[in-house]
């Protein structure tokens, strides 16, 4: 019997994976590397758990016009919070690799876009 996971949390759990691992190959050969792959992991996963939790709120299934105005509130939130993230990152962490940190950023950013057809079971 396989544990049943809700989607939202799966992509969750899938990020922080990715982050601890990529974190863990990084760290035998930069510290520096390591923690700009934390950094920018941390940004994605704290910026997909706040709108997977805006999003997907509670709403009543008779007004779709209410999801429609989670999705753009969690979105506006989400620019919000990843320009506030990076300015702190930039402004009060050094030294950084901005490679690494935008790459994971990245990766970790669009993973649920590559995960959407293997995640709605």
């Amino acid at each position: 019997m396989a544990i049943q996971i809700e989607p939202k949390k799966r992509i969750i759990i899938i990020q922080t994976s990715l982050t601890l691992f990529v974190i863990l190959v990084l760290y035998f050969i930069d510290i520096t590397m390591a923690k700009s792959a934390f950094l920018g992991g941390f940004i994605a996963i704290i910026t997909t758990t706040y709108t997977l939790i805006k999003v997907f709120k509670k709403y009543d299934a008779t007004q779709p016009h209410l999801l429609l105005a989670n999705f753009y509130a969690a979105e506006m939130g989400r620019l919000i919070l990843v320009f506030t993230l990076f300015a702190f990152v930039f402004a009060l962490l050094k030294p950084i690799n901005v490679i690494v940190l935008f790459v994971v950023f990245i990766i970790n950013h669009l993973l649920p876009v590559f995960l959407a057809p293997y995640n709605m079971r």
